[in-house]
């Protein structure tokens, strides 16, 4: 007695594979710089301004936010390298690689995170 419509199956498969591109970071506007064939170096300056945009990261001394900045840098870089050796010696497919980058960017993020809040209560602490 179900005569609804139900939604086609390419909406669903749409959605479920949206949903897990989002879920293993394949959405991730740096992964898919990378990916697209953008430079990993503009794709990495690019990320790196938007995160020193944030809040936290404002009105700090030009000296510690230059610090900060070629800290990420490196260690922004030294994750997707580390990600990449290891891919093209582990992965067994592309996926598995891109899966690789995406996990080392989402470990980074959430690294940055870390930062902003030790940043902020640094800024806080330094105000008192």
């Amino acid at each position: 007695e179900d005569l609804e419509p139900k939604p086609t199956d390419a909406k669903s498969k749409n959605t479920v594979v949206k949903d897990l591109k989002k879920k293993m970071g394949f959405d991730h506007p740096l992964f898919k710089k990378i990916v697209s064939g953008q430079s990993v170096e503009s794709a990495e300056s690019e990320y790196l301004s938007a995160i020193l945009g944030r809040p936290a990261f404002q009105d700090l001394p030009s000296a510690v936010s230059d610090s900060v900045r070629v800290d990420l840098a490196q260690e922004l870089s030294r994750r997707i390298m580390q990600a990449e050796k290891e891919g093209a010696e582990t992965a067994e497919t592309e996926a598995d690689f891109h899966r690789m980058i995406a996990d080392a960017i989402k470990a980074f993020d959430d690294m940055t995170v870390l930062v902003a809040e030790r940043v902020k209560q640094q800024k806080i602490g330094g105000a008192a």
